[in-house]
């Protein structure tokens, strides 16, 4: 075994509750995607060597909250080509867009950013809302 599936058999048994930011944009997806989006940031999926925040596998989208205090802005172009490389079309949304006055603009950047990927399907509907 290798490093580095020592390590993910590590976090596994840490069973990672979401934390208030991504309980509240777990509402938000789940409000305008219903069942769609799954949190996956308790380790349970992992994509190469990372661990995404939020991911629709039959669409092949993540997507990842970074709190101000934890990442840089230089890490979103690194995040999302890393994802890219498997497939994975991502967005990033900040924590301090989850805050109730943002609300309303985030919900459209997520709802363009799912337009603008071609995520929606014309006859199949996945992503209706």
């Amino acid at each position: 075994m290798n490093v580095v599936q020592e390590k993910i058999l590590d976090y596994k048994g840490l069973n990672k509750k979401p934390n208030y930011s991504e309980t509240t944009l777990n509402k938000i997806l789940q409000e305008l995607y219903p069942g769609v989006f799954t949190y996956v940031g308790d380790f349970s999926i992992w994509v190469g060597r990372k661990n995404p925040d939020f991911i629709c596998e039959s669409r092949k989208t993540i997507i990842e909250l970074f709190g101000e205090y934890r990442h840089k802005r230089e890490e979103e172009k690194e995040r999302t080509e890393y994802f890219n490389k498997y497939g994975y079309q991502t967005l990033i949304i900040w924590a301090k867009e989850l805050d109730f006055k943002n609300r309303q603009s985030l919900k459209e950047r997520i709802q363009a950013f799912i337009e603008k990927e071609n995520l929606v399907e014309k006859e199949n509907v996945l992503f209706a809302n």
